[in-house]
């Protein structure tokens, strides 16, 4: 590959991540949103709360992550981790539950983005 070739492969490849970044951090800003609606309306939609602010963690963990060479796979190996625990959801708690269905969105959805 020449130096053109390489840089021009590093330019897009450098846009394609700060596109990433905004899609997380865009994601992480709306699931915050959503979560503190749901903690003021209480109720009921204290499930929803606990479901969105589980998200918090995983998205800062990803981004964290997107200049690693194989993000992919970090993210795929966290949704297989949160799939585990969800192949017992008849033991887990409603928060338990909402709460690794949270974190499972998170990793899924970024591993599909990150795949494509």
């Amino acid at each position: 590959m020449d130096n053109f070739s390489k840089l021009t492969t590093t330019i897009l490849e450098s846009t394609s991540d700060e596109k990433f970044i905004e899609f997380i951090k865009t994601r992480q800003s709306g699931a915050k949103r959503i979560q503190e609606a749901a903690t003021a309306k209480g109720g009921p939609a204290t499930l929803t709360a606990h479901h969105f602010k589980a998200k918090h963690k995983p998205y800062t963990q990803a981004l964290e992550k997107v200049y690693v060479k194989d993000r992919e796979n970090f993210y795929k190996n966290r949704a297989n981790d949160c799939l585990k625990k969800i192949q017992r959801w008849e033991k887990l708690s409603q928060k338990e539950f909402q709460e690794v269905m949270g974190e499972f969105e998170v990793w899924g959805e970024l591993y599909i983005k990150s795949a494509k």
